[in-house]
């Protein structure tokens, strides 16, 4: 596949539609769904992604794992998920999408937390998954960045603040 790393799993983490650094061409997938389906095909393919988002020295390849994590619906990983929040913030802010993705009420607290980023990806993406989750707390957090300095933070504040199934 792209990478050449001689792991599928990686091979086929970094084939994925519309990513920055796409392979030769006819080596990427011509769409999310067919790269999904490929993914799901491999051994394991979550507690891989969710051991490369624990163990994985490269940020960008922790953060790749973080969102097909998500994108994959893997919710025995909720706990890498979680924990990745605390990572650099380019994997933190795929984390919390991923969460959202999984939407697991065990992840309100955590995200909630990490509210407080000093990244702006990671608040604006933290809103969004608590929006998605919903909840008391989740609303209670949302309230808590409407203000939030960063604009995109606001923004994704108001819409999950309209998004929580609470409402």
């Amino acid at each position: 596949m792209v990478t050449g790393s001689g792991d599928p799993l990686l091979d086929w983490l970094f084939a994925r539609p519309g990513q920055d650094r796409p392979g030769p061409a006819g080596d990427c997938f011509t769409d999310e769904a067919e790269w999904l389906a490929a993914g799901r095909s491999l051994p394991d393919t979550g507690g891989r992604l969710a051991s490369l988002l624990r163990e994985h020295p490269d940020p960008v390849t922790r953060s790749a794992a973080a969102l097909a994590l998500g994108l994959l619906g893997e919710t025995d990983a909720r706990r890498e998920l979680i924990e990745a929040l605390s990572d650099a913030p380019l994997v933190a802010m795929e984390a919390a999408a991923a969460l959202a993705a999984v939407g697991d009420r065990e992840a309100v607290e955590p995200l909630c937390a990490a509210l407080r980023s000093a990244s702006a990806n990671v608040r604006a993406n933290a809103v969004a998954a608590l929006g998605r989750i919903g909840g008391r707390r989740a609303e209670d957090c949302i309230e808590m960045v409407i203000a939030d300095p960063d604009p995109m933070v606001r923004a994704a504040a108001a819409d999950a603040r309209g998004r929580s199934p609470n409402r």
